[in-house]
Parts: C-alpha cells; structure tokens; sequence
C-alpha cells in the first residue's frame, strides 16, 4: 500500500508539473501570437505545447489508475482474515459436560467515532466546501494539495468518509456532508 501510494505521490507532482508547463506554453504562444502571428517559429511552439498537453492527459490518466489500483489494494487488504491459531492441549484432564448455561446480553460498545489523521485534514477542509443541503462536485487533487494528503491517500480518505457517515456521495466527485461533521 505504501508503494502505491508513493507512486501516486510521484505521478501527482508530474501530473502538477506538465500542468503547470502547459500554463506556461500557452503563455509563450499567447506573447508569440501577439507580437508576430506569421512567424514560422510559432508553429514548432504550438506543436511543443500541443505534445506538452499529450503527456499531461496521458499522466492525468495514470493518476486515475493509480487511484483505482489504490482502492482496489485497500479492499483486498480489509478483507484479508488471519487464521485462528491451532489449539493445543495443555493437559490431559477429563473432559467434563456443562449441563447448566446461562446466557447473558452482550452490550456493544460506543465507537468513538471521531476521524483522526486524513480523514481529520480532509473532512476539516470539506466544511468549508460542502453544505448538507445539495450535492457539490469536489477537486481531490485541490482538496490533497490544501490538507497536504498525498493525493494517492484522498480515494481512501473519502471512502472512510462516506463509510463513517460524514459524507454522502451522489457519483464520482459529487458530494455533500451529512450533519455529523
């Protein structure tokens, strides 16, 4: 899980820097643009800002996947179960029969139910965004970059979120807050 989530981690800050080179590009073309349109030079620009984008979709792609690979890895971590150790016998007394059993009630105890680490940052930071009344779409990765969440950490966060009860989801992106935070 953690090698997943460096992964993220490194695919975010590559996905923030080609974001930020095609800002940059379209900024060249603009001045290009302005000061001489018939320059043969401008074309060259405009193919580089263009590959630019290319890769910069392409990257933005591999974060999503990544953030699936994620979910999925965290479900097959919750589900795995641990094995009941074998008994062993400890001494060779007699088995005696119980005739008499009395049942008692089990009392469950109160979860704490309070989120803690980046489900603390998150839900903190979704409280100035999102109402109880309507369902808003939300920016992970703005919402990763404002709590400082490794961006790979966010699909897990959420989901915790959701399953906790603070948040309801209406589809991919689309949530509102439940009352409880």
């Amino acid at each position: 899980m953690a090698h997943i989530q460096s992964a993220g981690t490194a695919v975010f800050a590559a996905d923030t820097a080609l974001k930020s080179a095609v800002k940059e590009y379209a900024t060249q073309i603009e001045g290009a643009l302005a000061s001489n349109p018939f320059d043969v030079g401008n074309d060259a620009l405009f193919e580089e800002w263009k590959n630019v984008a290319c890769l910069s979709q392409a990257v933005s792609r591999i974060e999503q996947e990544l953030r699936q690979i994620f979910d999925a890895a965290a479900q097959i971590t919750s589900a795995k179960q641990i094995a009941a150790p074998t008994p062993h016998r400890i001494s060779t007394d007699p088995v005696s029969l119980i005739s008499e059993v009395t049942a008692t009630d089990v009392v469950a105890k109160s979860s704490t139910g309070r989120p803690s680490g980046n489900s603390l940052l998150v839900l903190g930071a979704l409280l100035t965004l999102l109402t109880e009344s309507e369902f808003r779409e939300i920016n992970i990765s703005a919402v990763a970059m404002a709590t400082g969440v490794a961006q790979g950490s966010m699909a897990a966060t959420l989901k915790r979120l959701i399953r906790d009860g603070y948040l309801l989801e209406a589809s991919k992106g689309q949530y509102k807050l439940t009352g409880r935070g």
